[in-house]
């Protein structure tokens, strides 16, 4: 959770240095943010919106880090600017690293280092699809 950020700032490099310390290679990095809305409605890119947004300064950094799945909240705009979420998806795309978008009750989760597990259905060719997306807590290996 992003906490330290005013309302539809970016998500800047040195943002996920203060928060992501813990991240190793190989991670699924999820975003979020207290700015809560539900994405793509009547309310989006609104003045009652105050998600943050995501750039391709944001994926460059998730990049250099090679994680291999980023995952986005409610508090985190992925429809905010063309301009922004087509460089955000093409600096990760081109690395194959998969986007779970649209997350749900995340607020639930009282850990910050969690197991987490979604399956995409094998169709090939497919970019994107549905999935269910489940966290666990308190697994050994999976822990602080």
């Amino acid at each position: 959770m992003i906490e330290h950020l005013a309302p539809n700032s970016y998500i800047m490099p040195d943002d996920l240095e203060k928060v992501c310390g813990k991240l190793k290679e190989g991670d699924i990095l999820i975003l979020d943010s207290p700015y809560a809305l539900p994405p793509f409605t009547a309310k989006t890119n609104t003045p009652e919106d105050k998600r943050l947004f995501i750039c391709r300064k944001t994926a460059l950094w998730l990049k250099d880090r090679k994680v291999k799945c980023v995952g986005f909240g409610n508090g985190v705009s992925i429809e905010n600017s063309n301009e922004d979420v087509c460089a955000f998806h093409d600096v990760l795309m081109e690395e194959n690293i998969v986007f779970l978008e649209v997350l749900e009750n995340l607020d639930q989760l009282k850990k910050d280092v969690f197991f987490i597990s979604y399956s995409p259905l094998p169709i090939k060719g497919l970019d994107s699809c549905p999935v269910r997306a489940y966290a666990i807590e308190g697994l050994a290996e999976f822990s602080e």
